[in-house]
């Protein structure tokens, strides 16, 4: 994977191995957590009135990831080395795109159900 990265982004060359374990881990613990998002969301989602479920699912997918990234103190601009003061921003913006990365697994799983065939065909 990183060596096809590498060919289409000429940048990472000039990573190192340590680097590449960086970002590597990052993107594993955006996926983990997102799917956490992902999961508390959809659960919390069947309890409320289907009449606001649209309107609420996007700050509650927030709120989640924001709550996950404070707890477990997990901030992707310090893990890219990347200095935020405070660091409660990084945890902020951290929770956001854990959010994001929550709704972006549930349009991929959309997706696949979509393209599988159905046992009816």
């Amino acid at each position: 994977m990183i060596t096809i990265a590498r060919q289409r982004y000429p940048l990472l060359l000039h990573l190192s191995n340590h680097e590449e374990e960086i970002i590597v881990d990052s993107l594993v613990i955006l996926l983990i957590c997102s799917v956490i998002v992902q999961f508390l969301t959809e659960r919390v989602k069947q309890v409320i009135n289907s009449a606001y479920r649209s309107e609420y699912t996007p700050l509650l997918a927030a709120a989640f990831g924001i709550i996950i990234a404070f707890v477990v103190k997990a901030g992707l601009f310090t893990a890219f080395g990347i200095a935020v003061e405070p660091v409660w921003i990084d945890y902020l913006i951290t929770g956001i795109a854990f959010s994001g990365g929550a709704t972006l697994f549930n349009e991929l799983i959309k997706l696949i159900s979509e393209l599988r065939p159905s046992n009816n065909e």
